[in-house]
């Protein structure tokens, strides 16, 4: 019986290694998916699907569609990256520590407050701490999650000016450790984790249910169904892709409207923020079929989507989109 029990506890950790795990997600300001689309336009090839994000199995899927020998030597390079990067051999564990201090010296304290004025806004900056894990168990299952310690996005408000924050330019010194600030620790960010997940897959397929963002299109700010305001959907995702086609089946869910805004009670705004209790809900949920043909010249993407809103002591609402 004990070397039975031995056996199996050495067998175990075999079990989990990742011989060959390409289930991994890459997010939608991947380096990697760029680095594809740079090589598709320069092979003449219609735009690699925009449906994102993409497991590593999906990209090796795309980026073997190149032929090296007819790149430039630019080309060539960038495809030697993709080919390294998607190569690469998959840890069972991987635990990363990333720490970003910034300073800003302000000689205008008075203009550009607001976020809008700033051209590197919340959602572009690294946060001051952010603690990553990344596992891969088996040849068929993926976990990231990234928890970060930061301030949140506003710390005030007013009537005229709505939300705003003071690490927006408001003092001649400012710095992102946030706790100098405002409130003190109760500007600490309570809505992480803003990326956190679990997948799994196999050669052909993907299927991911967490926090990630999702890209539904060839935009760059977004596109006619998702912008990219949304620092994370809550989401489940269905990928199948082979040669030529590509279909997606997507849900997402948003805190409904209402909490976005300050409520007007007794002729006083009440403001919400991260200590509000949520109610009611915003979803959308879509499905997107893509294929190629002409080899790979042309490329074709057909979305169907909903939009679906409730809240308390409301009859639901909802919009379709073709």
């Amino acid at each position: 019986m004990k070397k039975q029990l031995i056996i199996l506890l050495l067998l175990i950790p075999l079990i989990l290694l990742p011989a060959a795990n390409n289930q991994k997600i890459h997010p939608i300001d991947s380096e990697i998916y760029e680095a594809i689309t740079y090589l598709y336009i320069s092979s003449g090839y219609a735009l690699p699907s925009t449906a994102g994000p993409w497991s590593s199995d999906e990209l090796l899927k795309l980026f073997n569609k190149i032929d090296p020998t007819k790149l430039n030597s630019g080309g060539r390079t960038v495809y030697d990256y993709v080919s390294q990067q998607l190569g690469a051999e998959a840890k069972l564990f991987k635990f990363g520590l990333e720490a970003a201090l910034e300073a800003n010296i302000h000689t205008d304290a008075v203009n550009f407050t607001s976020r809008e004025l700033w051209v590197k806004n919340t959602n572009d900056r690294k946060p001051l701490l952010d603690v990553i894990l990344e596992t891969n168990i088996a040849n068929h299952f993926y976990g990231y999650s990234s928890i970060i310690f930061d301030g949140r996005r506003f710390n005030q408000f007013s009537k005229e000016e709505g939300h705003s924050s003071a690490y927006f330019g408001q003092e001649i010194l400012t710095t992102n450790l946030f706790f100098l600030y405002g409130k003190g620790i109760e500007d600490l960010d309570l809505g992480i984790p803003y990326r956190a997940f679990g997948a799994l897959g196999g050669s052909g397929w993907s299927f991911q249910i967490g926090r990630d963002n999702l890209s539904w299109g060839a935009g760059k700010t977004g596109n006619l169904m998702l912008g990219d305001h949304l620092r994370y959907h809550d989401t489940a995702r269905l990928a199948l892709y082979g040669k030529n086609f590509k279909y997606t089946l997507a849900s997402s869910f948003f805190a409904h409207p209402d909490q976005y805004y300050p409520i007007l009670e007794g002729g006083k705004f009440v403001e919400i923020d991260q200590r509000t209790p949520l109610y009611g809900l915003n979803m959308f949920l879509a499905h997107r079929l893509e294929w190629r043909l002409f080899k790979d010249k042309v490329g074709f993407a057909l979305s169907e989507a909903i939009m679906y809103q409730t809240a308390k002591g409301e009859d639901g609402l909802l919009d379709t989109v073709l």
